[in-house]
């Protein structure tokens, strides 16, 4: 401002603010590029040529230079503002802000939930404690957002999980998009999905819901996958000695893991065993399925299915069938044994068709042998004939 006087007739002023810069009314306005301390000169000049002037530093302080950011506006999710304003040195900064809404903060980045939908102007006004302030402004929309959830219950590895979205939101169309944990993804509403994990899991489920022309929503649940037990089991042919079966019939089961607390075998002719190996006798001849089913310390299940054939099951059939000869068959009474040579016959077993052994006159001596039915009830029987080379089954016929 210029403040200088003349005793008659007019003067006019010239201003000298920094290199280059002028100025030439009274009450000039200057803005200086930078913080600093300047010498401004007034000169007055009257209508007759005469001059004087005038010289004062000024101290330019630097002014805040003013600016921000946010999240996205919504009705559910406060939106975070984020003030990116430089500190000014030496100097203590105090903030302004005004949400739009009636309401403000004098925090640093305030976050702020709004609950009505629409535009709204957002500014921040920063002042120091050199006297200097800066504002910024922004227009900002708050969208409506789906109050997200879902729900999934724990499942063994290899079993369908069923996911329940119980989102709910106000009005429009949604989006929904699933991440299975990294594993896969999903954009239906309900989906279903199966994991495979070797060993127990836990897997970060994500659904994100986006609302049309709104704001997005995200919830993640962890969900437990639990490992499945193994139910590989093999079968042989058995003796059941404990049973007195002498082997008719008679299969073995051993599971491959036997460290499970429940097993069950289920025989397709309605039998059942409980433990993770075990003898069973079949009632009679045929084809037959097995089924083996575990359950581990978790309470999750496995099956597993194989098939068994019951031929003539006395013993083990190792020697060919030219080894040994059996004749005449049938029979009405007498049967004779015959082997090959260097074949030694040990011992004649006859069991009838359900597995008990009969009561015969039995011989032999080297290669060969014979059997006596006596008063044996016609019909089919079995014949066991034990050698020093193995063991083989033989059906005769008796018919006195």
């Amino acid at each position: 401002t210029n403040t200088s006087t003349i005793s008659s007739g007019n003067m006019g002023v010239k201003w000298k603010f920094e290199a280059g810069q002028l100025g030439t009314i009274d009450v000039p306005m200057h803005t200086f590029k930078t913080a600093g301390t300047y010498d401004v000169k007034a000169i007055a000049i009257s209508e007759f040529g005469c001059m004087d002037s005038a010289t004062k530093t000024v101290t330019v302080f630097e002014a805040p230079k003013v600016s921000f950011t946010n999240s996205s506006a919504c009705d559910l999710t406060p939106t975070q503002f984020t003030n990116n304003t430089p500190d000014v040195p030496n100097t203590v900064d105090n903030y302004k802000w005004s949400f739009g809404d009636g309401n403000s903060s004098t925090a640093l980045s305030p976050s702020h939930q709004y609950t009505q939908l629409g535009p709204k102007t957002v500014k921040l006004v920063v002042s120091t404690s050199s006297g200097c302030a800066d504002s910024a402004s922004k227009e900002i929309v708050v969208g409506t957002q789906a109050n997200v959830d879902f729900d999934a219950q724990a499942a063994c590895s290899g079993e369908e999980v069923q996911f329940d979205n119980k989102t709910k939101f106000p009005q429009g169309e949604v989006k929904y998009k699933w991440y299975f944990g990294g594993v896969d993804s999903s954009s239906l509403a309900d989906p279903k999905y199966t994991f495979k994990p070797t060993n127990t899991t836990t897997y970060n489920i994500t659904l994100k819901v986006t609302v049309d022309g709104g704001c997005e929503s995200i919830v993640t649940k962890p969900l437990n996958i639990l490992e499945k037990p193994t139910c590989n089991f093999t079968i042989s042919d058995g003796w059941n000695t404990a049973s007195g079966g002498y082997g008719y019939r008679t299969v073995n089961v051993a599971a491959g893991n036997t460290t499970y607390p429940y097993y069950r075998y289920k025989f397709s002719d309605g039998g059942s065993l409980t433990s993770a190996t075990g003898e069973y006798q079949f009632p009679y001849e045929g084809d037959f399925t097995v089924t083996m089913i575990a359950r581990n310390a978790v309470n999750c299940e496995c099956t597993s299915t194989q098939t068994k054939s019951i031929r003539n099951a006395v013993g083990t059939e190792n020697l060919s069938n030219g080894e040994v000869r059996v004749y005449p068959n049938p029979s009405t009474g007498v049967v004779n044994i015959e082997a090959i040579a260097g074949t030694e016959i040990q011992s004649l077993k006859v069991f009838n068709l359900l597995g008990s052994e009969v009561t015969v006159v039995t011989s032999n001596s080297d290669s060969k042998g014979s059997i006596e039915f006596g008063n044996a009830a016609n019909g089919v029987y079995l014949v066991k004939i034990a050698t020093n080379k193995g063991t083989v089954t033989r059906r005769v016929t008796i018919q006195h």
